[in-house]
């Protein structure tokens, strides 16, 4: 009895010390007036592949876009950026949009786009202010997923979606390209 109450005390332990974890990096900033710092683009490109692993097909399969929320935040983000953010229509790919969320890493603030393909788990379109260089699209393998990322005009971009490196390349290009309508 005495060593299955340690092992479910440790099992309990571990997953708030997760959740912990997770909440730290994607819990909501307030917006922040100033120049964002460089970014380390390879460190925060892993943060938020792994944060999206996390996301299951029932996390956004129910969520539904509020237009005038989606605005205020594209709004209130664009006013802090570099350059003006908007969501891609994204359907010609195969995926919906879900939601938008302002998310924080560190002190810069995040967006985070979430799109649904008809199966699978979701996609997401992240931005961040950067005063990095406009660096090329990269795409790699992480957490199982494809993940491409890209800085160019003052913000770092990271697509993530549950498809081949051939796909999300294709989308990314587009994305990068601005082929997509807002």
């Amino acid at each position: 009895w005495l060593g299955s109450l340690r092992k479910s005390s440790v099992a309990v332990a571990g997953a708030a010390l997760a959740a912990s974890f997770a909440a730290g990096l994607v819990m909501p900033k307030p917006w922040r007036r100033g120049e964002p710092p460089a970014t380390d683009v390879g460190a925060w490109v892993e943060k938020v592949g792994n944060y999206q692993a996390m996301y299951v097909r029932d996390t956004v399969d129910q969520a539904v876009d509020d237009p005038v929320r989606t605005r205020a935040l594209l709004a209130a983000f664009s006013r802090q950026a570099p350059s003006a953010v908007a969501v891609p229509d994204l359907r010609d790919a195969g995926l919906v949009f879900k939601r938008i969320q302002r998310l924080g890493l560190g002190e810069l603030p995040l967006l985070q786009m979430v799109f649904l393909a008809a199966v699978g788990k979701p996609a997401a379109l992240c931005v961040l202010p950067s005063q990095d260089r406009d660096m090329p699209l990269s795409v790699r393998r992480l957490e199982g997923l494809s993940v491409a990322a890209w800085v160019s005009k003052g913000l770092a971009y990271v697509f993530v979606a549950d498809m081949t490196v051939a796909q999300a390349s294709v989308i990314a290009e587009k994305l990068v390209a601005d082929q997509y309508p807002a």
